[in-house]
């Protein structure tokens, strides 16, 4: 409703995707940092939003409360910081507010910070996992994905001082045994992150926790966990090209772009992707209630372009969702043969 006061419906077609998105749904059964990291992430905005209208120092502080909250869950969100701050200072004008939202986030952020700097006697901020995630998102045989049993390779290290500190020098290591590989790596990663839901439901489903499923069932349960995402995506497409670029378009336009980045320069998983699924969902919603528009839009001879975009974009995804499934065509075809519930595949 933010985004798009004119049309409440786009606001309630995207509470209703969110509300019933499959992972969304079955996450908070998980002992995960999503759980919180997504609602505070979603807070966070919204009142980074409401702050821009009343320019209130109050808004403005919870917010950075919310992000500071965000960060302690899972750091990589500090990421958005400079650029909300960019956007309150530049586009909403608020010079005062930019500096509470930063002082705020420092604030709520600097005691853990302390904390973990006196405990390892080297500078150390809200966490010291940088070390794993960088090993695991250049090591040899993991492709820039979280991968088993590569994972367990610096679990014997019970200081988290010394295993962030191996973990970066072997990251180190491997970069520069392979340069060529980084690139590569990085659009790997891309493709991860906005690959297909189907880790959790197949390692559940492998390993025998639901039992012997028989077809059609099995491949009806399959796509209602999978399908949500291209969907999505798919709708999303159209509905980000045509926009009017409002101010508060363009937080969540950032947002969107600045989350995802960081994961292609350390660990790229399909999980990460749902923090942004609600705001992504909102641009979906767009293109869905407003599909004649959208569609009337991009066909137009002037608009051309929109529409090349879109069908180059949506030919892109097609083509990562494809090949994911092709090159794991075996496992698959093991899946969802008559002993696929107990081939206990590794997460």
């Amino acid at each position: 409703r933010k985004l798009f006061p004119q049309n409440e419906k786009v606001g309630k077609a995207a509470a209703w995707f969110v509300t019933l998105y499959p992972y969304l749904v079955i996450y908070p059964l998980a002992l995960a940092t999503e759980v919180i990291f997504i609602p505070m992430v979603l807070a966070c905005i919204l009142v980074v939003l409401k702050a821009a209208e009343s320019q209130h120092w109050q808004d403005y502080l919870l917010a950075g409360v919310l992000l500071g909250y965000a960060t302690l869950t899972r750091s990589v969100v500090l990421a958005l910081l400079p650029f909300i701050l960019l956007w309150v200072w530049f586009l909403v004008r608020d010079r005062r507010g930019s500096v509470i939202l930063l002082v705020s986030v420092i604030v709520f952020v600097t005691p853990w910070a302390v904390r973990n700097t006196r405990l390892h006697g080297t500078f150390t901020s809200v966490e010291n996992n940088m070390g794993y995630t960088l090993y695991m998102g250049y090591h040899p045989e993991t492709e820039g994905k979280f991968q088993y049993p590569q994972s367990l390779e610096l679990m014997h290290y019970l200081d988290d001082g010394e295993r962030n500190r191996v973990g970066v020098e072997s990251a180190i290591g491997f970069i520069k045994d392979d340069p060529e590989r980084v690139p590569y790596l990085m659009l790997h990663k891309l493709g991860y992150f906005f690959g297909l839901e189907r880790k959790v439901i197949t390692y559940f489903y492998s390993n025998n926790f639901l039992g012997y499923i028989p077809q059609p069932w099995l491949s009806l349960v399959f796509a209602i966990f999978m399908l949500p995402f291209a969907l999505l995506l798919i709708l999303f497409v159209p509905g980000l090209v045509v926009q009017k670029w409002t101010k508060p378009r363009l937080l969540i336009g950032l947002v969107l772009l600045i989350y995802f980045g960081p994961h292609l320069l350390l660990l790229a998983e399909p999980r990460f992707h749902l923090t942004i699924v609600p705001f992504l969902a909102v641009f979906a919603a767009y293109a869905w209630v407003e599909r004649k528009r959208v569609f009337s839009t991009i066909v137009q001879p002037g608009k051309r372009w929109q529409l090349a975009l879109t069908l180059a974009f949506i030919g892109l995804l097609i083509f990562n969702w494809g090949a994911e499934l092709l090159l794991d065509r075996e496992t698959l075809r093991l899946l969802f043969g008559p002993d696929g519930n107990q081939l206990y595949l590794n997460y």
